[in-house]
């Protein structure tokens, strides 16, 4: 399936459990790291810098993963949750054009 409107990937998006330990983890590795971060609904994350994207460490305390939109994931997982994907036009790139009903 061609999607012409999806031009790049904008981030990756690895969910951690302990933002600490990943942030020591990806220095180790050589990674560039922004200073970490706060959403408005109070999920912490850490951004490692790439050339043209990033890749995001976001971390839920146990309080909001009840109502983050990645609370099908069990409590103890950790990896790969989503990506954002640049786009031409948005209404063609959105859920409901993929016949999608949930973000995940």
């Amino acid at each position: 399936m061609s999607l012409p409107s999806v031009t790049g990937l904008v981030h990756s998006i690895v969910r951690v459990n302990d933002l600490q330990a990943a942030t020591a983890s990806y220095l180790k590795l050589g990674f560039s790291l922004a200073p970490q971060g706060r959403h408005h609904t109070g999920t912490t994350n850490q951004t490692l810098i790439l050339d043209a994207n990033y890749i995001e460490l976001p971390c839920f305390a146990p309080g909001q993963r009840a109502t983050s939109r990645f609370n099908d994931f069990a409590d103890t997982d950790e990896g790969p949750v989503a990506v954002a994907l640049q786009t031409t036009d948005i209404a063609a790139g959105s859920l409901p054009a993929f016949g999608q009903e949930k973000q995940i």
